[in-house]
């Protein structure tokens, strides 16, 4: 007969008549990889706490990289090694990294949300070769550096200064309507400045 195999867990044969157990949990409802016991349909666990390594991994025929998770919590399209919570690359030249659309048969408006806890800037910010250009941001009520708080600015990280501020207080409210006509505190501006 055959023996050395671990009740629920598939078995893994280390020799034609020895099993060994498999890294596979399987009770007969639910399954799992690396896991001790779980109530949840698929679950795969790590053995190193909050490590960087790979937890889970879809890769190319050659090893590469084309979805991962590592114990962290981050994950990565495109990337081996994803250096924040969602990290993607792209190797196609001139295509989208990312494509975000709404399919809603309703009329309700499509959004793209950057939500910061309070007393924190939000913003996306555009780099080149991971140096920092230029940012879209709101700043909250604490100011940061050359940022004012409570303001909407295209930022400069090369001069390191806004080039344009909005200010949330009233009549600071800046306005260009669709003839190029620029307002200050006008939200119907008729001339240029």
């Amino acid at each position: 007969g055959v023996s050395g195999g671990t009740n629920g867990y598939l078995a893994r044969f280390t020799s034609a008549s020895q099993l060994s157990t498999g890294v596979f949990l399987d009770n007969g409802s639910v399954g799992g990889v690396g896991a001790t016991t779980t109530n949840i349909a698929f679950t795969v666990a790590s053995t190193t706490a909050l490590g960087t390594s790979q937890i889970f991994n879809v890769a190319t025929t050659t090893g590469s990289s084309l979805f991962t998770i590592l114990a962290n919590g981050k994950v990565g399209m495109g990337v081996a090694t994803p250096t924040a919570a969602l990290h993607l690359e792209s190797r196609e030249i001139g295509g989208r990294v990312a494509y975000f659309r709404s399919n809603a048969v309703s009329s309700a408006n499509t959004q793209l949300v950057i939500d910061a806890p309070t007393n924190n800037n939000s913003g996306i910010v555009l780099e080149e070769n991971t140096t920092d250009k230029f940012g879209l941001f709101y700043n909250s009520a604490t100011s940061d550096g050359n940022r004012l708080s409570d303001t909407f600015e295209l930022y400069s990280f090369v001069s390191s200064q806004p080039i344009i501020r909005v200010d949330q207080a009233a009549g600071n409210t800046l306005n260009i309507n669709s003839l190029g006509n620029v307002g200050i505190g006008s939200s119907t501006p008729i001339a240029s400045l």
